[in-house]
């Protein structure tokens, strides 16, 4: 009997340092997380892109492109229908290579709506610059118009998120308050 209890004892011994273990693990896990510290704010696309000018300057600029490119989020998210709807019908029989190229154009041209838009707006805030300033916008923003598209997108996506993280939370709220 005494080489059963003796068993157990090891059992329960083990079991409570493993248990001490865990425990100080999930602690100083929880205190990183909470505790560590805050690195710099993440440098967005858009902020990297009107660096070298005025801070006040700089958020005027990515302030007025959010809002174009905002604005100009309905149009985009009708081409990428337009272009999704596309590539259904490429993949039926009979193909049907005019309405693909209908399609598409429509697409083309929900796309160039608001670049234009997005361009004009850029356009007119650089008006406002001084002319060194004025050279970063036209580099940066207006000479390369694939790196426009990529800032552009990546802002879009951030909105975006932070648009439904906001929905979300609210929610939780109103279900919290609900609740009570």
């Amino acid at each position: 009997m005494a080489s059963g209890n003796s068993k157990l004892k090891w059992a329960l011994g083990i079991s409570l340092a493993l248990n001490v273990f865990a425990l100080s693990a999930g602690g100083a896990y929880w205190g990183y997380k909470h505790f560590r510290p805050k690195g710099p704010e993440p440098v967005t696309a858009l902020t990297e892109a009107t660096e070298g000018m005025t801070p006040a300057n700089g958020q005027k600029l990515i302030a007025a492109v959010r809002a174009a490119a905002l604005a100009s989020e309905p149009e985009m998210e009708a081409a990428w229908e337009l272009r999704k709807q596309a590539a259904e019908v490429a993949k039926t029989e009979p193909y049907d290579a005019a309405k693909i190229m209908a399609l598409l154009a429509q697409a083309r041209d929900l796309e160039i709506k608001g670049k234009i838009r997005i361009e004009q707006t850029l356009v007119d805030q650089a008006a406002a610059l001084p002319p060194a300033e004025r050279a970063i916008v036209a580099d940066r923003f207006i000479k390369s118009s694939f790196k426009l598209r990529k800032l552009l997108f990546k802002a879009q996506m951030a909105e975006k998120k932070a648009r439904e993280e906001a929905a979300k939370a609210a929610a939780s709220a109103s279900g919290e308050a609900g609740k009570s």
